[in-house]
């Protein structure tokens, strides 16, 4: 009952009237508090208390006592509020700090930032219960109330801050959800320091914007950093670091990283469960188990989303986002096993949820949209899956989701191939520049990430290669592979070597249609924006939309048609003359031969001086796989078993091809080889007859754009640094020195071939391979071993003679612009190998100091022996320095020389002792292709690359 004082003012009354409210709430509604639970007597006892002293407060006129009765009351609000929170009774939460909104804004003498804190707390109540605009809308309020009451700087204004970030993730308005959250950072960490646990709200805003908005490298430093200080505030198993380490996995797992996100996603439930079962636990719980079930078989991922979506209903309710996020991962789970007709079931009813939740325009009702299409797609449904895209693609126009919208564009290529495959490759050039733009980002993140990157996305760029080969674009097929071999580099140097990032070039006809996209979705963007300035409600939204809509269905129609006209019309500007020509790029007598493995065929682009070419084969599943592996198997093993596999491969990757080459009076191959070829010893194909070395030179080519400076006049000087003792687990090698000295003319060594330095073991220093590559030194002859593990830094290293482990990452921030030839005469220095590497790893340490700088380097597919490198590596330098032969026609003349047997016996020497602790049964026996085969040249026949070298017999001077 309202006290009845006459004297009272208005401001007496409203406060009566909010207290008799309250009262009425907690007397007479106990359903909608959910009394039922046995402890919320106690807590709203904790209420009544100073319900009652405020209501005598007000009776009798005490001010003081009206103040200091309303300061209590609000406390006891927000404590009950906050272990409402704590059970899940969110609806009960959000009702009492309602009231307290009330109560502090009746109060004479209440502050701004109690306003503005009990306004924050109703917030984080409609935040919880996923009503994100309204949690956006009032936190916003919270946060202009108390930014006026606080001087700059108040690190008090933080949560009000990291409040509203959190909902403009949610509503997708990432570009405000940044600019709060590193305010946030600023002032937590001038105010408290870089590692304080009231940073991790922010950390994980930018996590979540950085990893909507596809900036790898952001979002993972970002959920690392909010781990590492949870742990350090709480413990390893603790609830803050179980939920840190599982938004970590989460990310790990979106880039691809999956065995290693499993585990971490393990951990975090295992604590999960340890933990008492409070609303947080259970939540975090749920989202556990959702991720866990995404990377998980159908069978096993079936009823870890069936738990994650039960507990996730319970805890949140069944309508809540976070449900309908499991929801759509269920649907996914159906359309895998191939019932469409669920999926597309699970996925509208989806569709439909967050539009009701969201509205029409959030980027989660176009992944919706996309996931509804991508169904639609696989019945043969094209017109409902381009009506879903385009209003998909409609909204992503106003945010900045290029991951999303690349996922639009590659379902949107699929779909249109079956009427025009050249507005399919439009869409998957636009695909893979989106994806070039994000592996620019992804530089320099964790190693195994990277690597996972580079797989997981690595699909969109060979169907785009092979869709322009399909289509006899061949130059252009040509730019594709040769940015897969940058996509393949990024990985091999840990991104930070290489930063080049080519875009596929769009033809005139291409650009025009993708260019008339953006003014669709501007008009759109300006149209909500308009709307939301003038205060119109979310549905105001759909007239803008459905006329966007339109208009890029009509967009999309008009595309198709004209590209399907060009394609009648070759004329017509669906194709792309690129500047450089075949005759412009190839040497004399050199072919660059492209080769694109897929499943179950081959596609080869042959590029001669005067002629591009392409030529498709196709085998059973896995064949090539099986040959590869019996091939490589025999040879490491030293028999003949190799030759049937060699015959087979020859006949696959080589007779296709064969007439093209001899009719242009090809002499050398440029090799660009593509996943498990790279493990193929090439020169040991075998046509039945003769070796393929004993036709061609070969020259591997990594598809890289070096600018290696021209070789200097005169007489070339080398510099030789090995290893010859043991060092720790790295047996001696002990034809290292022999190796050396049959090189390098020194002072007391007037045998070698080239003038120059020796340095071994205690005198190869890291300063002693700065010394020789100075430049002084065009020939770098480095004999050692080499653990070589791609995108493994801190596990791939070159041995120093003085035990030093030169790692990958210090290499790469060294140049070797002067070396003319680079030899890697040492252990594995071409492979790496491990899970998933699919031969990427080949290019390896030569790859690297290619892209460094060197002009050619030498490397080794498999581990050398001593007893024949030494003669090997004379005769290399004897038909490269003193005959003048090409680097290509050099190395085949000296594979050849162990190959035909053209060896003096006395050249054996001790084993290496690498693989097999005995190899004396090896010697003599160097005509096999296991002791010639392993040697790769790595360069570009690029145009200009001749140097003052006379061609040798093979033709080409390419270095």
């Amino acid at each position: 009952m309202a006290a009845e004082t006459p004297e009272a003012s208005a401001d007496d009354q409203r406060l009566a009237a909010a207290l008799d409210d309250l009262a009425e709430t907690l007397s007479s509604k106990p359903g909608e508090l959910g009394s039922a639970h046995a402890d919320l007597a106690a807590e709203l006892a904790a209420i009544g208390g100073p319900l009652r002293h405020a209501r005598t407060a007000l009776r009798n006129g005490d001010r003081p006592g009206i103040g200091v009765a309303l300061q209590d009351l609000v406390a006891a609000i927000g404590h009950v509020s906050a272990v409402r929170i704590g059970t899940g009774d969110l609806a009960s939460a959000l009702m009492l700090d309602r009231h307290a909104v009330t109560l502090v804004r009746t109060r004479h003498d209440g502050s701004p930032i109690e306003t503005a804190t009990a306004l924050r707390n109703v917030a984080r109540d409609l935040f919880h219960l996923g009503d994100y605009a309204a949690a956006a809308t009032v936190g916003e309020e919270a946060l202009t109330i108390a930014s006026g009451a606080l001087a700059d700087g108040d690190p008090a204004l933080r949560p009000f801050l990291d409040g509203v970030a959190g909902a403009c993730v949610e509503l997708g308005r990432y570009a405000a959800a940044r600019s709060l959250a590193e305010q946030s950072l600023r002032l937590t960490e001038a105010n408290f320091g870089p590692a304080d646990r009231r940073m991790v709200a922010a950390l994980q805003t930018l996590e979540s914007v950085a990893r909507a908005t596809g900036r790898l490298r952001e979002a993972l430093d970002a959920a690392q950093r909010a781990l590492d200080i949870q742990r350090a505030a709480f413990g390893e198993e603790s609830f803050p670091a179980a939920r840190a380490a599982g938004r970590l996995a989460a990310m790990v797992a979106q880039i691809g990283e999956k065995p290693r996100a499993r585990l971490m996603l393990q951990g975090a439930l295992e604590t999960l469960r340890k933990l008492p079962r409070t609303h947080d636990v259970a939540s975090e719980t749920a989202t556990t188990l959702a991720n866990l079930a995404g990377l998980a078989g159908p069978s096993e991922a079936l009823p870890l989303y069936e738990e994650a979506l039960a507990l996730r209903s319970a805890v949140s309710g069944p309508h809540h986002p976070e449900s309908v996020r499991v929801m759509s991962n269920v649907g996914l789970l159906h359309c895998q096993a191939g019932d469409d007709s669920r999926a597309i079931a699970v996925w509208s009813e989806c569709l439909a949820l967050r539009r009701k939740m969201f509205g029409d325009m959030h980027p989660d009702v176009a992944r919706s949209l996309i996931d509804v299409a991508f169904a639609h797609h696989r019945r043969g449904d094209v017109r409902a899956a381009k009506r879903e895209l385009v209003e998909a693609l409609a909204i992503l126009g106003c945010y900045d989701t290029p991951a999303v919208t690349a996922r639009a564009h590659l379902l949107l290529a699929s779909v249109v191939a079956g009427e025009s495959l050249g507005a399919a490759v439009m869409f998957g050039k636009l695909v893979v520049n989106t994806l070039q733009d994000l592996r620019s980002d992804a530089a320099g993140t964790d190693g195994e990430v990277d690597r996972a990157f580079v797989t997981s996305r690595e699909g969109s760029y060979r169907q785009l290669g092979d869709a322009l080969i399909t289509s006899g674009r061949l130059p252009e097929a040509q730019q594709a592979l040769a940015m897969l071999k940058e996509l393949e580099l990024f990985e091999i140097t840990l991104g930070g070597a290489d930063r080049r990032v080519t875009r596929a070039t769009l033809t005139p006809l291409e650009a025009r249609w993708a260019g008339a996209i953006g003014p669709i979705q501007r008009r759109l963007k300006a149209s909500i924006a308009a709307n939301g300035a003038a205060g119109k409600s979310p549905e105001a939204s759909r007239e803008p939309l459905g006329a966007a809509v339109d208009a890029l269905g009509h967009w999309l129609d008009k595309l198709v048609g004209s590209f399907k006209q060009s394609e009648c019309d070759p004329g017509g500007g669906g194709e792309l003359v690129l500047d450089a020509g075949p005759q412009s790029v190839m040497p004399e007598a050199t072919a660059l031969v492209q080769y694109l493995l897929s499943p179950d065929h081959l596609r080869i682009i042959v590029t001669t001086p005067t002629l591009v070419q392409d030529h498709h084969v196709r085998f059973a599943p896995t064949e090539v796989h099986r040959l590869v592996f019996r091939m490589r198997s025999a040879l490491q093993d030293a028999t003949d078993g190799f030759l049937e596999p060699a015959r087979r491969l020859y006949d696959t990757l080589i007779t296709p091809v064969l007439a093209q080459l001899r009719e242009a009076r090809i002499r050398t191959l440029a090799l660009s080889l593509d996943g498990v070829l790279r493990y193929v010893p090439m020169a040991a194909l075998h046509d039945g007859t003769r070796y393929l070395i004993e036709d061609f030179a070969l020259v591997l080519t990594a598809g890289q754009s070096t600018e290696p400076a021209a070789r200097p006049p005169g007489e070339l000087r080398a510099c030789g640094l090995g290893v010859t003792r043991a060092i720790g687990r790295h047996p001696a090698l002990h034809g290292v020195r022999d190796e050396l000295l049959a090189v390098i003319r020194t002072e007391s060594n007037p045998q070698g071939l080239l003038p120059g330095e020796i340095w071994l073991d205690e005198d190869f220093t890291v300063a002693a391979l700065a010394a020789a590559l100075s430049g002084k030194y065009p020939v770098v002859h480095v004999s050692s071993h080499f653990a070589f593990r791609a995108a493994q830094e801190a596990s791939s290293f070159l041995l120093l003679g003085d035990g030093a482990k030169l790692t990958v990452a210090d290499l790469a921030q060294w140049r070797f612009d002067g070396v003319e030839l680079m030899v890697l005469s040492a252990c594995d220095t071409a492979t790496g190998g491990g899970h998933g590497h699919s031969g990427r790893e080949i290019e390896g340490l030569g790859s690297l100091v290619r892209h460094l700088g060197a002009r050619s380097v030498i490397a080794t597919l498999w581990p050398v022996r001593d007893f024949t490198t030494a003669v090997f590596m004379r005769r290399f330098y004897e038909n490269w320095h003193l005959r003048r032969l090409a680097a290509p026609e050099a190395l085949r003349q000296a594979q050849l020389s162990l190959c035909l047997g053209r060896t003096p016996a006395a050249a054996a020497g001790p084993d290496r002792k690498i693989i097999e602790p005995d190899d004396e049964e090896y010697i003599g026996r160097w005509t096999h292709p296991r002791f010639w085969a392993p040697y790769l040249l790595m360069g570009e026949p690029a145009a200009g690359a001749a140097s003052s070298r006379t061609a040798g017999p093979a033709g080409a001077d390419l270095f």
